[in-house]
């Protein structure tokens, strides 16, 4: 893995508020160090009928 190609390597996964974060294994873990979010905090459950 290189410093700036992070499509392979070893990454931490972090859940917080429904959202999921992948961040690089040797990084600060900050908001701008974030590699992927699932970008999920805001999805809420709407029951549809049928």
């Amino acid at each position: 893995m290189s410093k700036s190609d992070h499509s392979s390597g070893d990454f931490y996964l972090s859940i917080n508020d429904g959202n999921i974060v992948a961040y690089p294994l040797y990084s600060r873990f900050h908001e701008l160090d974030a590699y992927w979010a699932s970008n999920s905090w805001n999805l809420t459950f709407i029951p549809q009928q049928l």
